[in-house]
C-alpha cells in the first residue's frame, strides 16, 4: 500500500486541478475501504484546508438576496456565458473571477446544461462556521455524488467557505472524495459579512 503521506503531498503538489483530480481518483483502487477515511483526511488536510478562511454571519434580509439582485445576477450571468452556452472550465472561472456576484444565480442551478439541456455537471455551495455543521453539510455532497452517477457520472463541484471545513475526517474529507477532489473556496467579502458580536450589536441597536 503506497505511503499516505506521500500520496497526500503528491496531490497537493500536483501541477493543475486535471492532475489533482485524477490523482484522487486513483485512491479507491490504491487503498483499501478500511484506509480511505483517512486517506482522504489526509488529503484535505494538506491541499484544502490552508485555503479557508473565516465566513462570519450576516444579518439576514439583506439586498443582495432580494429577488432584484438576484435577477440581476442572473441577467449578468446570461450575458458572460453568451446564455448559458460557454461554460467551459476556463470561462466559468473567469466568470466568478471578475464578475462574484453571478454566484448568487449560480447557486440556484443544480447544475449546468449542453446545447441539448443535458447536465453535465452539478456545482453545491457550502458555508460552515463550526464542524458539526460542515459534518452534517457533508452528506449533502455525497447526495450529489449518488445522483451525478445515476445520470451518467457528471462531475459534482464543492464552493465551501467558513473555518467549519477545517473538520477534515467526517466534512471536508467526505466532500474531496464526492467531488474527487473538485474543491474550491470563497474569500470572504469584504464588508458584506459581520464577526457575530457586531452583528448581535447591530441588532440591539
Amino acid at each position: 500500500m503506497p505511503d499516505i503521506t506521500e500520496v497526500a503531498d503528491q496531490i497537493a503538489g500536483a501541477g493543475s486541478w486535471d492532475e489533482r483530480v485524477s490523482l484522487i481518483r486513483t485512491i479507491p483502487q490504491e487503498f483499501g475501504e478500511a484506509h480511505r477515511q483517512t486517506v482522504y483526511d489526509r488529503v484535505a488536510q494538506r491541499a484544502y484546508v490552508k485555503q479557508l478562511a473565516p465566513d462570519f454571519a450576516y444579518i439576514h434580509r439583506r439586498d443582495d438576496y432580494e429577488l432584484a439582485s438576484v435577477g440581476d445576477a442572473y441577467q449578468l450571468a446570461n450575458a458572460s456565458t453568451s446564455g448559458f452556452t460557454e461554460v467551459g472550465p476556463a470561462q466559468m472561472c473567469h466568470v466568478m473571477e471578475h464578475h462574484g456576484t453571478t454566484l448568487r444565480a449560480f447557486r440556484l442551478i443544480v447544475g449546468f446544461f449542453d446545447a441539448q439541456d443535458v447536465p453535465r455537471a452539478m456545482l453545491e455551495a457550502k458555508a460552515a462556521n463550526d464542524g458539526g455543521t460542515a459534518r452534517d453539510k457533508a452528506a449533502r455532497f455525497r447526495m450529489l455524488r449518488t445522483e451525478a452517477q445515476r445520470l451518467g457520472g457528471m462531475p459534482v463541484f464543492a464552493l465551501l467557505a467558513g473555518l467549519g471545513w477545517t473538520r477534515t475526517a467526517d466534512a471536508l474529507g467526505p466532500v474531496v472524495a464526492a467531488c474527487d477532489g473538485r474543491v474550491h473556496h470563497r474569500e470572504p467579502r469584504r464588508g458584506g459579512h459581520l464577526p457575530a458580536a457586531a452583528a448581535a450589536q447591530r441588532i440591539a441597536a
